[in-house]
């Protein structure tokens, strides 16, 4: 058995997935959660023990324990192999590396190399004095600095540059990874990051894909600004990098819940304070691409934000992101005097942090409490001012139930009828709703149109669900192929071909390697996939003898749908043999016609 085999023999998909997701029981022995690849509030992710696959029936992505693994850590196969046999114990063999291998990986090599460059030149080098004395006034010890990987960028202009140029690293790839920048004279290349305390920016994967360079010297116009990024990249999108994500996703499910914090620095001292489940967005406001991922391992959120108006505002952008994606909410209260930022009270001492954390409040009872401090409540225009201030916070929420326990709260507070308060609410999302249309009007202006990817036909369900049925009961079921839909009728033709070899005894899960082995394209693949989890779904709800029913109705949708098609060619038919005036033709189609009907 080679590597491979025996990673997917010890590797078992529910255990692996269940690292990343929050499974619950599908019944049959399934498993079903909210998929991580896309945006959705009611879980179409799908997870077979018996069969050892996955599927997402939302946007069609699935496979093994190995594609999940590629897919959610965003790797190749030999990395995501490396990744399952380090967690079952098996040792995949090095392989040589094709010196023409893809732009990126050469950008992830380049990266980690600057990394290790920086973080080299921090911890032993005369030039990283000055980012050392730094780190240790924010009292950052060399047991965070090896965790994080930080370094110093000397200020010097072409010390990084020299030493990737002398490891033999070509000159573009060093420009389009955004550590240098053609010189002003168009001769050389210069640093980008000089003078700067270095911290390295990984994906969830853990490689590093750009840094963030924190200034060692007062901010100047020359200096450039205190917290430099690397620029956008082939594998750095602001919008997608969570800092501290791939050390905080084994917290973040223990815990059940994530603290996004605003500064790379708080992340850092929160793992000084021994709290590890905490991220900060990557010099930019939170995106729905941050969310997605946080999904995977968690609904609870909890926010981190300064407590002045910038701040305020800012939280609450994210809160309503957050809100729109069903998400559990609460927010940390700095009170006067206990600090300004996560950093600033970890100093002061870490168990306060940690007490913060725990009595964390809901992010709606935050908000009421701020917005009803600043007015009188018996002052009818106060009253006004306080309902609308919280309205358009109520309307991002996704669950019905705590939007009334809101609803009720506010209408309480203000000493006015819920329906008052719900008339508000539905008079500001209609205004939503028609600028939304308009905004919908003016894409489809310039000619955008938005069509679901995974609409099926009737036909195509009834030919699945025969498919499924075949696989999961290992029957196959004599009908003519001319009924299936073309896409189903290689998979079924190829079906047919391992059964009549004999291989009925076979288990459902080597019938699909098999038949995966003989299918010509992902699209394929991906309908065998869905096929046996919907049926296999479907009989752990209503059970075997219902499947069979079902099976015939599906049979009966694909048998209409074939006679009404050939209903259509003959009429087409007909009408072509009167158009020429061929009569013998004519007469033998109206006869077809005729027989087909009586039947």
């Amino acid at each position: 058995m080679d590597a491979k085999e025996e990673i997917k023999s010890r590797a078992d998909v529910v255990d692996i997935v269940g690292r990343y997701l929050q499974l619950k029981p599908a019944g049959g022995g399934n498993f079903k959660a909210i998929c991580p690849f896309h945006s959705e509030k009611t879980p179409s992710f799908y997870v077979s023990r018996e069969k050892q696959i996955w599927h997402c029936f939302g946007c069609d992505k699935g496979g093994d324990v190995i594609a999940f693994i590629m897919e959610i850590e965003g790797v190749d196969f030999i990395t995501a192999l490396r990744q399952l046999g380090d967690i079952v114990g098996v040792r995949v063999p090095e392989l040589k590396v094709d010196k023409n291998k893809g732009e990126k990986e050469k950008l992830f090599a380049v990266n980690d190399l600057a990394a290790r460059f920086y973080h080299k030149i921090l911890m032993d080098h005369e030039l990283g004095k000055t980012a050392l004395e730094y780190a240790g006034k924010r009292k950052i010890n060399n047991e965070l600095l090896e965790k994080f990987l930080l370094g110093a960028a000397p200020d010097q202009w072409t010390v990084l540059t020299d030493f990737l140029l002398s490891k033999g690293i070509d000159r573009q790839i060093i420009l389009k990874a955004g550590l240098a920048k053609p010189r002003r004279d168009g001769r050389g290349l210069v640093d980008r990051f000089r003078n700067r305390l270095m911290i390295p920016l990984r994906d969830a994967a853990g490689r590093v894909v750009g840094f963030t360079g924190r200034l060692l010297q007062e901010q100047t116009e020359k200096t450039g600004p205190k917290y430099l990024n690397s620029p956008e990249t082939l594998i750095y999108h602001k919008s997608d990098i969570l800092f501290g994500l791939y050390l905080a996703k084994t917290a973040i499910k223990s815990n059940d819940a994530v603290i996004i914090t605003e500064g790379n620095i708080d992340v850092i001292a929160s793992h000084r304070a021994g709290v590890e489940n905490v991220v900060a967005g990557s010099g930019t406001a939170l995106t729905e691409s941050h969310l997605r991922q946080i999904k995977r391992f968690t609904n609870n959120i909890v926010f981190s934000f300064d407590s002045d108006n910038a701040g305020f505002a800012a939280f609450r952008r994210a809160l309503h992101l957050a809100q729109s994606m069903d998400f559990n909410i609460k927010v940390l209260v700095f009170s006067e005097g206990l600090g300004k930022d996560p950093d600033d009270i970890v100093n002061k001492d870490p168990q306060l942090w940690r007490d913060l954390i725990k009595n964390a409040k809901p992010a709606m009872k935050y908000i009421i409490e701020r917005e009803s401090k600043k007015l009188d409540l018996s002052d009818v225009n106060s009253k006004k001012q306080f309902i609308r201030s919280i309205i358009n916070d109520l309307r991002f929420i996704a669950d019905p139930i705590e939007k009334e326990h809101w609803l009720q709260q506010i209408s309480d507070m203000a000493r006015i009828e819920e329906a008052v308060v719900k008339k508000m609410l539905s008079a500001n999302s209609l205004a939503t709703a028609v600028g939304n249309i308009q905004q919908t009007a003016l894409k489809t202006k310039k000619g955008e149109k938005k069509i679901s990817k995974n609409s099926k036909s009737k036909t195509d369900l009834a030919a699945e669900f025969l498919l499924g049925y075949c696989l999961n009961y290992g029957k196959t079921i004599n009908i003519d192929l001319d009924l299936l839909p073309e896409k189903y009728k290689i998979i079924y033709k190829n079906c047919l071909l391992l059964y009549n070899q004999g291989d009925k005894s076979r288990s459902t899960q080597e019938i699909i390697k098999k038949l995966e082995e003989r299918l010509e394209n992902t699209e394929q693949i991906a309908i065998l996939r869905r096929a046996v989890l919907t049926v296999e779904q479907f009989a752990s709800v209503i059970g075997d003898k219902k499947v069979r029913e079902e099976l015939n109705r599906h049979i009966k949708i694909l048998q209409n749908a074939f006679w009404v098609k050939k209903r259509k060619s003959l009429e087409a038919e007909i009408r072509l043999a009167e158009m020429s005036g061929d009569k013998e033709k004519l007469n033998k189609l109206l006869q077809e016609y005729k027989n087909m009907l009586s039947n």
